[in-house]
Protein backbone atom coordinates (compact mmCIF):
# COMPACT_ATOMS: atom_id res chain seq x y z
CA UNK A 1 0.00 0.00 0.00
CA UNK A 2 1.42 3.01 -1.00
CA UNK A 3 2.47 5.37 2.09
CA UNK A 4 0.07 8.18 1.21
CA UNK A 5 -3.15 5.98 2.30
CA UNK A 6 -1.27 4.23 5.56
CA UNK A 7 -1.35 5.55 8.88
CA UNK A 8 1.91 4.22 9.32
CA UNK A 9 5.21 3.52 6.84
CA UNK A 10 8.37 1.80 8.22
CA UNK A 11 10.85 2.36 5.29
CA UNK A 12 13.68 -0.37 5.79
CA UNK A 13 16.35 -0.44 2.96
CA UNK A 14 14.46 -1.72 -0.01
CA UNK A 15 16.24 -5.13 -1.64
CA UNK A 16 15.78 -3.44 -4.78
CA UNK A 17 18.59 -0.43 -3.23
CA UNK A 18 20.26 -2.50 -1.00
CA UNK A 19 23.66 -1.84 -2.38
CA UNK A 20 23.38 1.37 -2.63
CA UNK A 21 22.47 1.48 0.72
CA UNK A 22 25.27 -0.05 1.56
CA UNK A 23 27.57 1.95 0.35
CA UNK A 24 26.23 4.66 1.86
CA UNK A 25 25.81 3.40 5.01
CA UNK A 26 29.57 3.97 6.47
CA UNK A 27 28.85 7.60 5.19
CA UNK A 28 28.35 10.48 7.68
CA UNK A 29 25.51 11.37 5.78
CA UNK A 30 23.67 7.93 5.96
CA UNK A 31 21.90 9.24 8.55
CA UNK A 32 20.91 12.31 7.85
CA UNK A 33 17.36 11.21 6.40
CA UNK A 34 16.50 9.52 9.34
CA UNK A 35 17.31 13.01 11.46
CA UNK A 36 15.47 15.05 9.10
CA UNK A 37 12.48 12.59 9.41
CA UNK A 38 12.56 13.56 12.99
CA UNK A 39 13.42 17.38 12.85
CA UNK A 40 10.56 17.85 9.84
CA UNK A 41 13.51 19.80 8.56
CA UNK A 42 16.04 18.87 5.74
CA UNK A 43 19.98 18.89 6.77
CA UNK A 44 21.22 21.00 3.75
CA UNK A 45 24.84 21.30 2.39
CA UNK A 46 25.66 24.73 1.19
CA UNK A 47 28.74 25.58 -0.47
CA UNK A 48 31.15 24.87 2.41
CA UNK A 49 29.86 21.25 3.26
CA UNK A 50 27.72 22.83 6.43
CA UNK A 51 25.29 20.95 8.53
CA UNK A 52 22.45 23.61 8.53
CA UNK A 53 18.89 22.53 8.65
CA UNK A 54 16.53 23.71 5.44
CA UNK A 55 13.27 24.62 6.44
CA UNK A 56 10.63 25.04 3.62
CA UNK A 57 8.03 27.72 5.40
CA UNK A 58 4.55 29.38 3.90
CA UNK A 59 4.06 32.65 3.48
CA UNK A 60 2.86 34.63 5.94
CA UNK A 61 -1.02 34.69 5.32
CA UNK A 62 -3.15 37.99 5.89
CA UNK A 63 -2.88 39.80 9.32
CA UNK A 64 0.16 37.11 10.07
CA UNK A 65 3.38 38.64 11.07
CA UNK A 66 6.74 36.92 9.71
CA UNK A 67 8.46 34.98 12.16
CA UNK A 68 12.06 35.81 12.42
CA UNK A 69 14.82 33.18 11.37
CA UNK A 70 16.25 31.03 13.93
CA UNK A 71 19.75 30.64 14.32
CA UNK A 72 20.93 27.91 12.34
CA UNK A 73 18.04 27.74 10.03
CA UNK A 74 17.76 28.70 6.31
CA UNK A 75 14.02 29.53 5.68
CA UNK A 76 12.37 29.45 2.61
CA UNK A 77 9.27 31.14 2.39
CA UNK A 78 6.49 30.38 -0.57
CA UNK A 79 2.91 29.71 -1.27
CA UNK A 80 1.36 26.46 0.11
CA UNK A 81 1.33 24.83 -3.11
CA UNK A 82 5.26 24.54 -3.33
CA UNK A 83 5.40 23.13 0.38
CA UNK A 84 3.21 19.97 -0.85
CA UNK A 85 4.77 19.66 -3.98
CA UNK A 86 8.12 19.05 -2.18
CA UNK A 87 6.31 17.16 0.90
CA UNK A 88 4.32 14.74 -1.94
CA UNK A 89 7.97 13.97 -3.99
CA UNK A 90 9.74 12.90 -0.95
CA UNK A 91 6.92 10.82 0.12
CA UNK A 92 7.01 9.27 -3.17
CA UNK A 93 10.74 9.12 -3.73
CA UNK A 94 11.59 7.82 0.17
CA UNK A 95 8.44 5.18 -0.37
CA UNK A 96 10.07 3.98 -3.40
CA UNK A 97 13.84 3.96 -2.64
CA UNK A 98 12.96 2.11 0.88
CA UNK A 99 9.92 0.16 0.45
CA UNK A 100 10.26 -3.65 0.29
CA UNK A 101 6.60 -3.58 -1.21
CA UNK A 102 6.44 -5.10 -4.28
CA UNK A 103 3.70 -2.61 -4.88
CA UNK A 104 6.36 0.15 -4.87
CA UNK A 105 7.59 1.60 -7.93
CA UNK A 106 11.31 1.12 -9.07
CA UNK A 107 13.61 4.16 -7.36
CA UNK A 108 15.18 4.05 -11.39
CA UNK A 109 11.84 4.25 -13.16
CA UNK A 110 9.95 7.14 -10.94
CA UNK A 111 13.53 9.19 -11.74
CA UNK A 112 13.14 8.38 -15.56
CA UNK A 113 9.56 9.23 -15.73
CA UNK A 114 10.15 13.13 -16.31
CA UNK A 115 7.25 13.54 -18.47
CA UNK A 116 3.29 13.60 -17.57
CA UNK A 117 3.32 11.83 -21.05
CA UNK A 118 5.92 9.04 -20.71
CA UNK A 119 2.80 6.49 -20.85
CA UNK A 120 2.53 7.57 -24.47
CA UNK A 121 5.86 6.47 -25.21
CA UNK A 122 5.72 3.85 -28.22
CA UNK A 123 7.77 1.45 -26.32
CA UNK A 124 5.78 -1.57 -24.82
CA UNK A 125 6.16 -1.83 -21.16
CA UNK A 126 6.02 -4.83 -19.22
CA UNK A 127 2.56 -5.46 -17.05
CA UNK A 128 5.27 -4.73 -13.95
CA UNK A 129 5.96 -1.01 -15.19
CA UNK A 130 2.42 -0.86 -16.45
CA UNK A 131 1.07 -1.56 -12.38
CA UNK A 132 3.72 1.30 -11.63
CA UNK A 133 2.08 4.02 -13.90
CA UNK A 134 -1.03 3.14 -12.93
CA UNK A 135 -0.04 4.56 -9.37
CA UNK A 136 2.24 7.20 -10.47
CA UNK A 137 -1.20 8.20 -12.38
CA UNK A 138 -2.97 7.85 -9.31
CA UNK A 139 -0.05 10.03 -7.49
CA UNK A 140 -1.38 13.12 -9.34
CA UNK A 141 -0.13 11.85 -12.46
CA UNK A 142 3.70 12.26 -11.14
CA UNK A 143 6.84 13.23 -13.15
CA UNK A 144 10.02 14.59 -11.90
CA UNK A 145 11.09 18.14 -12.69
CA UNK A 146 14.14 19.95 -11.83
CA UNK A 147 12.37 20.88 -8.34
CA UNK A 148 12.23 17.13 -7.64
CA UNK A 149 15.98 16.32 -8.38
CA UNK A 150 17.52 18.24 -5.55
CA UNK A 151 14.72 16.15 -3.11
CA UNK A 152 15.79 13.24 -4.82
CA UNK A 153 19.35 13.58 -3.85
CA UNK A 154 18.23 13.89 0.03
CA UNK A 155 16.38 10.59 -0.58
CA UNK A 156 19.57 9.31 -1.69
CA UNK A 157 22.55 10.91 0.68
CA UNK A 158 20.73 12.26 3.60
CA UNK A 159 20.85 15.95 2.87
CA UNK A 160 19.49 18.51 0.39
CA UNK A 161 21.44 21.06 -1.69
CA UNK A 162 20.56 24.33 -0.35
CA UNK A 163 21.57 26.20 -3.52
CA UNK A 164 19.42 24.19 -5.82
CA UNK A 165 16.10 23.53 -4.56
CA UNK A 166 16.03 27.44 -3.74
CA UNK A 167 16.61 28.22 -6.90
CA UNK A 168 14.45 25.20 -7.98
CA UNK A 169 11.63 26.15 -5.62
CA UNK A 170 11.68 29.92 -6.76
CA UNK A 171 10.96 28.95 -10.55
CA UNK A 172 8.21 26.62 -9.28
CA UNK A 173 6.76 29.30 -7.55
CA UNK A 174 6.65 31.54 -10.53
CA UNK A 175 4.91 28.96 -12.76
CA UNK A 176 2.35 28.28 -10.16
CA UNK A 177 1.65 32.26 -10.10
CA UNK A 178 1.41 32.01 -13.57
CA UNK A 179 -0.75 29.62 -14.00
CA UNK A 180 -4.02 31.03 -12.57
CA UNK A 181 -5.66 31.33 -16.01
CA UNK A 182 -8.59 29.19 -16.84
CA UNK A 183 -6.69 27.53 -19.19
CA UNK A 184 -3.80 26.61 -17.30
CA UNK A 185 -1.98 23.81 -19.22
CA UNK A 186 -1.98 20.91 -16.68
CA UNK A 187 -5.79 21.45 -16.65
CA UNK A 188 -5.97 21.58 -20.55
CA UNK A 189 -4.19 18.24 -20.29
CA UNK A 190 -7.19 16.40 -18.39
CA UNK A 191 -9.83 17.35 -20.79
CA UNK A 192 -7.27 14.63 -22.56
CA UNK A 193 -6.98 12.03 -19.37
CA UNK A 194 -10.47 12.19 -17.66
CA UNK A 195 -12.88 10.95 -20.33
CA UNK A 196 -13.24 8.96 -23.48
CA UNK A 197 -15.33 11.36 -25.30
CA UNK A 198 -14.72 11.75 -29.11
CA UNK A 199 -13.34 15.40 -28.52
CA UNK A 200 -10.16 15.67 -30.23
CA UNK A 201 -11.21 18.53 -31.65
CA UNK A 202 -11.52 20.46 -28.23
CA UNK A 203 -8.78 18.79 -26.78
CA UNK A 204 -6.47 19.90 -29.85
CA UNK A 205 -7.72 23.42 -28.85
CA UNK A 206 -7.37 23.22 -25.70
CA UNK A 207 -3.98 22.36 -25.22
CA UNK A 208 -2.96 24.65 -28.18
CA UNK A 209 -4.62 27.76 -26.31
CA UNK A 210 -3.05 27.17 -23.36
CA UNK A 211 0.46 26.41 -24.67
CA UNK A 212 0.50 29.82 -25.85
CA UNK A 213 -0.35 31.35 -23.08
CA UNK A 214 1.53 29.15 -20.49
CA UNK A 215 4.86 28.27 -23.15
CA UNK A 216 7.52 30.63 -20.73
CA UNK A 217 6.67 28.36 -18.01
CA UNK A 218 6.30 25.25 -19.87
CA UNK A 219 9.18 22.44 -19.76
CA UNK A 220 11.10 21.07 -22.87
CA UNK A 221 9.84 17.71 -21.64
CA UNK A 222 6.17 18.87 -21.89
CA UNK A 223 6.54 20.53 -24.88
CA UNK A 224 7.83 17.12 -26.37
CA UNK A 225 4.63 15.24 -24.87
CA UNK A 226 2.19 17.88 -26.38
CA UNK A 227 3.95 17.41 -29.60
CA UNK A 228 3.96 13.95 -29.98
CA UNK A 229 0.50 13.82 -29.23
CA UNK A 230 -0.39 16.30 -31.63
CA UNK A 231 1.45 14.14 -33.93
CA UNK A 232 -0.54 10.78 -32.72
CA UNK A 233 -3.61 13.07 -33.31
CA UNK A 234 -2.39 14.03 -37.39
CA UNK A 235 -1.85 17.44 -36.86
CA UNK A 236 2.03 17.78 -37.51
CA UNK A 237 1.30 21.48 -38.84
CA UNK A 238 -0.38 22.45 -34.89
CA UNK A 239 2.95 20.57 -33.50
CA UNK A 240 5.74 22.59 -35.88
CA UNK A 241 3.72 25.66 -35.07
CA UNK A 242 3.91 24.93 -30.93
CA UNK A 243 7.55 24.22 -31.29
CA UNK A 244 8.42 27.25 -33.30
CA UNK A 245 6.09 29.78 -30.93
CA UNK A 246 8.29 27.98 -27.77
CA UNK A 247 11.84 28.81 -29.59
CA UNK A 248 10.51 31.90 -30.20
CA UNK A 249 9.40 32.46 -26.71
CA UNK A 250 12.31 31.14 -24.67
CA UNK A 251 15.06 32.18 -26.86
CA UNK A 252 16.90 34.39 -24.16
CA UNK A 253 17.05 30.86 -22.21
CA UNK A 254 20.06 29.31 -24.12
CA UNK A 255 20.29 26.71 -20.71
CA UNK A 256 16.68 25.47 -21.73
CA UNK A 257 18.26 24.29 -24.61
CA UNK A 258 21.30 22.59 -23.98
CA UNK A 259 20.17 20.96 -20.85
CA UNK A 260 17.62 19.29 -22.26
CA UNK A 261 19.85 18.34 -24.93
CA UNK A 262 22.42 17.09 -23.05
CA UNK A 263 20.15 15.02 -20.55
CA UNK A 264 20.48 11.18 -20.64
CA UNK A 265 17.92 9.27 -21.11
CA UNK A 266 17.27 11.83 -23.78
CA UNK A 267 13.79 13.29 -22.00
CA UNK A 268 13.06 14.81 -26.15
CA UNK A 269 12.29 12.39 -28.62
CA UNK A 270 10.56 14.84 -31.43
CA UNK A 271 12.76 14.84 -33.94
CA UNK A 272 11.85 17.90 -35.08
CA UNK A 273 11.83 19.64 -31.50
CA UNK A 274 15.72 17.99 -31.49
CA UNK A 275 16.34 19.27 -34.51
CA UNK A 276 15.69 22.81 -34.06
CA UNK A 277 16.87 22.84 -30.17
CA UNK A 278 20.33 21.92 -31.92
CA UNK A 279 19.91 24.81 -34.57
CA UNK A 280 18.57 27.43 -32.44
CA UNK A 281 21.73 26.66 -29.54
CA UNK A 282 23.89 26.43 -32.57
CA UNK A 283 22.78 29.75 -33.67
CA UNK A 284 22.85 31.09 -30.03
CA UNK A 285 26.67 29.97 -29.50
CA UNK A 286 27.83 31.15 -33.47
CA UNK A 287 28.17 35.34 -31.51
CA UNK A 288 29.82 33.83 -28.37
CA UNK A 289 33.36 34.88 -27.27
CA UNK A 290 36.53 32.43 -28.01
CA UNK A 291 36.84 32.43 -24.35
CA UNK A 292 33.54 30.48 -24.13
CA UNK A 293 34.03 28.26 -27.22
CA UNK A 294 37.23 27.49 -25.64
CA UNK A 295 36.25 26.56 -22.17
CA UNK A 296 33.25 24.58 -23.18
CA UNK A 297 36.26 22.18 -25.51
CA UNK A 298 38.26 21.99 -22.09
CA UNK A 299 35.18 21.09 -20.01
CA UNK A 300 34.30 18.65 -22.68
CA UNK A 301 31.06 20.06 -23.28
CA UNK A 302 31.89 21.46 -26.61
CA UNK A 303 31.89 19.82 -29.83
CA UNK A 304 32.87 20.02 -33.90
CA UNK A 305 30.88 23.21 -34.19
CA UNK A 306 33.49 24.66 -31.09
CA UNK A 307 36.45 23.50 -32.83
CA UNK A 308 35.49 24.75 -35.89
CA UNK A 309 35.39 27.86 -34.92
CA UNK A 310 38.26 27.55 -33.37
CA UNK A 311 40.09 26.55 -36.20
CA UNK A 312 38.30 30.01 -38.07
CA UNK A 313 40.23 32.16 -35.32
CA UNK A 314 43.04 34.20 -36.12
CA UNK A 315 46.11 34.27 -34.17
CA UNK A 316 45.74 37.58 -32.70
CA UNK A 317 42.24 36.27 -31.37
CA UNK A 318 44.48 33.68 -29.21
CA UNK A 319 46.89 36.48 -28.74
CA UNK A 320 43.98 38.21 -27.06
CA UNK A 321 42.89 34.65 -25.58
CA UNK A 322 45.63 33.86 -23.61
CA UNK A 323 46.34 37.42 -22.15
CA UNK A 324 42.63 37.56 -21.16
CA UNK A 325 43.01 33.93 -19.28
CA UNK A 326 44.62 34.15 -15.64
CA UNK A 327 45.73 31.12 -13.39
CA UNK A 328 45.00 27.55 -13.68
CA UNK A 329 42.66 28.70 -16.40
CA UNK A 330 45.05 30.16 -18.64
CA UNK A 331 47.14 26.77 -18.31
CA UNK A 332 44.36 23.98 -19.62
CA UNK A 333 43.56 26.36 -22.23
CA UNK A 334 46.97 26.43 -23.39
CA UNK A 335 47.54 22.87 -23.15
CA UNK A 336 44.45 22.24 -24.97
CA UNK A 337 45.17 23.81 -28.19
CA UNK A 338 48.44 22.94 -28.19
CA UNK A 339 47.37 18.93 -27.56
CA UNK A 340 46.66 18.06 -31.23
CA UNK A 341 50.29 19.06 -32.44
CA UNK A 342 51.72 16.85 -29.15
CA UNK A 343 49.71 13.72 -30.38
CA UNK A 344 50.65 14.35 -34.15
CA UNK A 345 47.02 13.61 -35.09
CA UNK A 346 43.97 15.34 -35.61
CA UNK A 347 41.20 16.95 -37.96
CA UNK A 348 41.74 20.28 -40.22
CA UNK A 349 40.31 22.02 -38.05
CA UNK A 350 41.72 20.80 -34.64
CA UNK A 351 45.83 21.26 -36.35
CA UNK A 352 44.69 24.66 -37.52
CA UNK A 353 43.80 25.27 -33.51
CA UNK A 354 47.34 23.94 -32.45
CA UNK A 355 49.02 26.22 -35.04
CA UNK A 356 47.54 29.16 -34.38
CA UNK A 357 47.59 28.41 -30.71
CA UNK A 358 51.64 28.21 -31.08
CA UNK A 359 52.02 30.87 -33.51
CA UNK A 360 49.99 33.50 -30.64
CA UNK A 361 52.05 31.79 -28.15
CA UNK A 362 55.45 33.10 -30.00
CA UNK A 363 54.07 36.57 -30.66
CA UNK A 364 53.52 36.42 -26.66
CA UNK A 365 56.89 35.33 -25.86
CA UNK A 366 58.80 38.04 -28.13
CA UNK A 367 57.30 40.51 -26.32
CA UNK A 368 59.36 40.03 -23.01
CA UNK A 369 62.31 37.99 -21.89
CA UNK A 370 60.03 37.12 -18.49
CA UNK A 371 57.04 35.99 -21.24
CA UNK A 372 59.44 34.06 -23.42
CA UNK A 373 60.49 31.81 -20.20
CA UNK A 374 56.72 31.31 -19.42
CA UNK A 375 55.61 30.23 -22.79
CA UNK A 376 58.54 27.84 -23.35
CA UNK A 377 57.11 25.56 -20.48
CA UNK A 378 54.78 24.68 -23.36
CA UNK A 379 57.51 23.91 -25.68
CA UNK A 380 57.35 27.19 -27.40
CA UNK A 381 61.12 28.54 -28.53
CA UNK A 382 60.90 32.07 -29.56
CA UNK A 383 63.87 32.66 -31.82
Amino acid sequence: MPPWQSQTNPMPCSPRNEGLCRSRSSSSKSTGFCQARRRKSFPSKGPGGGGQDLRLEHLPGRGEKPQPARSGKVRLCYDDAVLKKALKTLTLLTWCFYSQSSDAPHYNFVLGRTSNFDDLNEEPLSTQQLHWCSILRHYDNFSMDEFDRPIARLVEYGYVDETGIQAQAALLQQKIQAADSAYSFQEAWRRFYDSFDDDSQEVIKCLSESFKDNARHISPAHLDGTVRLLRHLGKNTVATKLIDLYIDIRRDEPTIFSQSLSIVPAEIKDAEVVEKFTRQLREMRAGDPLREICARLVDGRGGEEEEERMGKAEVQEYVSLFKELKGPELTRAIDFCLEFSRRGTGTANQRRVSENAAEALKIIGRESRLNASRVSRFGIRVG
